[in-house]
């Protein structure tokens, strides 16, 4: 008795030391489990329940059991009918007559037999919906502060993991009653050794008529057919007519197996609970850590945002290369238009061919007429010049603003995914009709002079006749020289001078052919220079564009690179600030951890203390009980 005495002061102790601890881990919740189910075991404790369950093979055993148990006057009862797992809880309480539910309704009973008729019949446990009874009687019986634990039947614990787990939470003493001759079916078997393997006593009940005919105890009977915890209780008779006697255990709080039996029990629940402290404990520590991991990766973050130039450098190499892009892709499109195979260049060479002989001047010279191209072709190939260069313009300026806009959507998504901050990108439109006005006003072409024709009036014609009488002249002296001589002959005067009118004649249509071939050739060539010149021209004025195009990128690359410098700036200016204060909060969040952390394993050595000495307490407590079994 002495040595419960301990083991019951150690276990106090025990678990007011675990109830401040749980108490100091679950500080500043809304609710305390552990802390509370600690001292719930301390109340348990001073109450003295004892809990034992009775598994009734059949039907007969049961209310055979429970008039035993009760006695056959009323006794003080307290039921707890759990229809939803099949389990009925019998309470002993104090003195009254009275049966009445949790919702306030009141119930009485006339006979013993009544009460038996609903503990026994398993409709009546279900139809109580899950309610309490409590039940006062005249007089008590031996039994105080015992609680008993009633399953329906062996196939209710099987079915229900909830209710096995109950009935090893609350009792660790088995009474299994049946009548000695009862067959043990496969489940009821299995189910009584799966509740054994966690219960430290067994006793079996065998209720028996013992004025019936052939009353025997078989030899190898069904309580020998399952397997034995550490307490192996004889098997007890229950009798008919004579009341058998109550065991010790179950009468008396102060019998010592029965103390030693409830300070197994609830030091096996301490051990549990103080497991799961020891659980909270490292949960909390390995949660701890994890936090300040994560804020030591916050904090090691870079803080130097303006300091890094790789964004910057990348923005200005994206901004330059897309300028650079755009001014090469238009100096492409405008040398494959303007060269001789362009469109512009065909167009030029078309207008030119269509040249003819009224296009040009003719300045008529003292012996030569100067040939130049007219006031109004050179007028009409200027305008020509021009519209191909407002045409030019306009078409560069359209494909430019397609560009600009599609590289500043280009600059601002990548800003934008990189800071979160979309820059302000604009520009004004290239002043087109400046331009164009500009390059209009520099088409000038001055060709004053491209050629000339000899200048042949009727003195020339009469050169021309006077050759060709003198042909025929030197043509009659070489005959004369020949030997034969017609220069008396008078027909020869008249031949010369029809030959000389002839030739006269003569001159006015073929000198009209021959400058007409003249005036071709020379229309030709004026033709060729026109188109050189043309050429020369314009390929100067679509270089001028491109200068001054390439000027224009240039200014937009310059105000964008400074909108983007100032813009990145401010935002690195901003994140600058927000980093240095969320390292500084992120500094003090690893104080703060670091507190927690060492409060935390202070209470460590304490916890494992307190493990060892609840394991120290069932390994006491299961000792007492071989010595009290074996004494």
């Amino acid at each position: 008795m002495a040595r419960t005495q301990q083991i019951e002061n150690h276990f106090r102790q025990t678990v007011s030391d675990a109830r401040n601890l749980a108490a100091t881990l679950e500080q500043g919740q809304a609710e305390m489990p552990l802390a509370e189910h600690f001292g719930s075991l301390i109340q348990s404790l001073d109450r003295r329940p004892f809990s034992v369950t009775l598994l009734c093979l059949d039907k007969p055993s049961r209310e055979r059991v429970l008039k035993w148990l009760y006695g056959h006057q009323f006794a003080v009862f307290s039921l707890q009918i759990s229809g939803q797992i099949g389990l009925l809880e019998v309470q002993l309480k104090d003195k009254g007559y009275a049966v009445e539910n949790s919702s306030g309704s009141r119930q009485e009973f006339d006979t013993w037999e009544e009460l038996v008729q609903v503990v026994g019949d398993s409709s009546g446990m279900t139809d109580s919906g899950g309610q309490e009874l409590t039940l006062v009687t005249e007089r008590v019986n031996d039994l105080k502060n015992l609680n008993l634990l009633l399953p329906d039947s062996t196939k209710f614990v099987q079915e229900s993991p909830a209710l096995l787990t109950r009935i090893l939470r609350e009792t660790n003493i088995l009474m299994v009653a049946g009548h000695p001759h009862y067959a043990l079916s496969e489940i009821e078997r299995g189910v009584i050794n799966d509740l054994m393997a966690e219960m430290e006593g067994f006793w079996p009940l065998l209720p028996v008529d013992e004025l019936a005919e052939e009353v025997s105890i078989p030899e190898n009977g069904w309580w020998q057919q399952v397997a034995r915890p550490k307490i192996n209780l004889p098997p007890k008779l229950i009798t008919t007519h004579v009341e058998a006697e109550l065991p010790g255990f179950l009468t008396s709080p102060e019998n010592a197996l029965r103390q030693t039996l409830q300070l197994l029990l609830l030091g096996r629940k301490a051990e549990t609970a103080v497991e799961a402290v020891n659980e909270r404990l490292s949960q909390e520590l390995r949660q701890l850590e994890s936090r300040k991991k994560r804020e030591a990766r916050k904090t090691q973050t870079s803080a130097a945002l303006g300091n890094d130039m790789g964004f910057a450098s990348q923005l200005r190499n994206h901004l330059g290369d897309g300028v650079s892009d755009i001014n090469k892709s238009l100096q492409e499109k405008a040398r494959r238009n303007d060269t001789g195979t362009g469109n512009a260049g065909q167009q030029l060479k078309q207008f030119i061919d269509s040249m003819h002989i009224d296009d040009l001047a003719m300045e008529k010279g003292y012996k030569s007429i100067k040939l130049s191209l007219s006031n109004k072709y050179q007028e009409s190939l200027t305008r020509f010049l021009r519209d191909a260069l407002k045409n030019g313009v306009k078409r560069d300026a359209e494909m430019l603003d397609s560009e600009l806009d599609s590289l500043k959507r280009s600059l601002s998504n990548e800003f934008k995914s990189k800071t979160g901050v979309e820059p302000v990108l604009e520009f004004d439109p290239l002043n087109r009709d400046g331009l164009i006005d500009d390059l209009a006003s520099s088409v000038n072409l001055e060709m004053r002079y491209q050629g000339e024709m000899p200048k042949r009036g009727f003195f020339q014609r009469l050169g021309e006749a006077r050759r060709a009488a003198f042909v025929i002249l030197m043509s009659v002296s070489l005959l004369a020289m020949m030997g034969i001589n017609l220069r008396d002959n008078p027909l020869i005067g008249v031949i010369i001078f029809f030959v000389f009118v002839g030739a006269f004649v003569f001159t006015y249509y073929g000198w009209k052919r021959e400058d007409e071939e003249r005036l071709e050739k020379e229309v030709s060539r004026v033709r060729e220079e026109v188109l050189g010149s043309s050429r020369r021209l314009l390929g100067e004025l679509t270089r001028e564009k491109q200068s001054r195009i390439g000027d224009f990128l240039e200014r937009i690359k310059k105000q964008w690179q400074l909108v983007l410098d100032r813009t990145l700036q401010d935002w690195q200016q901003r994140e600058r600030q927000t980093s240095e204060k969320q390292s500084h909060q992120s500094r003090q969040r690893l104080a703060n951890i670091d507190t927690l952390i060492n409060q935390w394993q202070r209470q460590q050595l304490p916890a494992q203390k307190l493990q060892g000495s609840v394991s120290k307490i069932v390994s006491d407590c299961r000792a007492q009980l071989e010595m009290l079994v074996d004494a």
